[in-house]
C-alpha cells in the first residue's frame, strides 16, 4: 500500500491507457480523550479517467 511503492500493474505493451483511482475513506473518533472508536462506514470517491502513458525500457550495462 502507498507510500511503501508495493501497488504495481504490468502492462503487456507500450501504450496510452485509460486510467483512474478511486479512493476510500474511514476513520476513528474520540470523545474527551476517551478510546478511539471505529466510524462504521467509509465513503470512496470515484477519481475522474485519466491518460497514462506506457513506455518500454532496455536494462543496459555500463562500466566507466
Amino acid at each position: 500500500m502507498y507510500p511503501k511503492g508495493d501497488i504495481t500493474h504490468v502492462y503487456d505493451k507500450a501504450g496510452v491507457y485509460s486510467s483512474h483511482i478511486d479512493i476510500t475513506y474511514g476513520g476513528e473518533f474520540s470523545v474527551g480523550g476517551g478510546p478511539w472508536l471505529p466510524i462504521p462506514d467509509t465513503v470512496t470517491i470515484a477519481g475522474q479517467l485519466q491518460p497514462l502513458t506506457v513506455t518500454t525500457a532496455r536494462a543496459r550495462l555500463v562500466i566507466k
